[in-house]
């Protein structure tokens, strides 16, 4: 089982948002997330179709940074549509950090 991530070319980002992903590192791997730290951010949804996705990541990535929590190597956000209204987004930091608005 892998411990760590494999390294997001950051640069690699057409559009400002996210990097592009290249699975080929994470293909045929089993990934161990225990020891990494996340933040959970959640977005309104309208039969599974974000609402508010821009305005709360852009909320949460500031927070991010303003913390000293990015990570400047790795990149990950894993998404989970909890409902058809809501979805939980759980982002990669470098330790805790406290979203302003984020709810549970």
């Amino acid at each position: 089982m892998e411990t760590h991530l494999p390294v997001i070319d950051l640069s690699n980002s057409p559009t400002g948002c996210c990097p592009l992903f290249d699975p080929a590192p994470w293909d045929d791997k089993e990934f161990s997330f225990a020891e990494l730290t996340f933040i959970v951010v959640v977005t309104k949804s309208f039969f599974y179709m974000p609402l508010n996705m821009g305005k709360m990541m852009s909320a949460s990535q500031k927070a991010i940074q303003e913390a000293g929590a990015e990570s400047t190597e790795r990149y990950l956000m894993l998404s989970e549509d909890i409902s058809k209204w809501k979805a939980h987004h759980y982002m990669l930091v470098t330790k805790e950090v406290r979203v302003i608005g984020r709810k549970r």
